[in-house]
């Protein structure tokens, strides 16, 4: 049986869903963190963990092998290869994380933070996320006419 062997479609069509990916790629590389939707952070995870795993190892082969992953970005693959690498090569695996951020205000989607294991901003971002959602809920109570 084949039950549950196909990938996440993500509403697109194959073009516009290797493009997305390739882009979630190259933010989460520069950036080292991301806000995404959680569909969209669950997809690019093991993605992004076989990128890093070649990244460790710093030859010819991995550079021409993630250049074809990140749609020809130097940029983006000398980070990989310079910063990332070197930073995972005594980790055997779990270089991501995914932090849940509540919902979407709009359309409720779930929203999510994929970041890198060694990354040190996790704790800003969540607490910058909670100010920002008790300051907006007081104006909001603010401005409302008294019933």
């Amino acid at each position: 049986m084949r039950h549950q062997s196909g990938r996440k479609k993500l509403n697109r069509n194959t073009q516009q869903r290797k493009a997305l990916k390739k882009s979630l790629i190259c933010s989460l590389a520069t950036h080292k963190v991301i806000k995404t939707t959680l569909p969209r952070a669950k997809v690019l995870r093991p993605i992004f963990e076989k990128i890093v795993t070649i990244a460790k190892n710093n030859t010819l082969a991995s550079k021409r092998r993630l250049l074809s992953d990140t749609g020809n970005n130097h940029k983006v693959c000398d980070i990989l290869l310079n910063d990332i690498g070197p930073m995972v090569k005594d980790r055997p695996g779990g270089y991501t994380k995914i932090v849940k951020a509540g919902n979407r205000p709009g359309d409720c989607a779930p929203m999510a933070y994929i970041m890198l294991v060694d990354h040190e901003v996790k704790d800003q971002i969540i607490e910058e996320e909670s100010s920002s959602n008790n300051d907006s809920s007081m104006k909001e109570q603010a401005s409302l006419p008294p019933v």
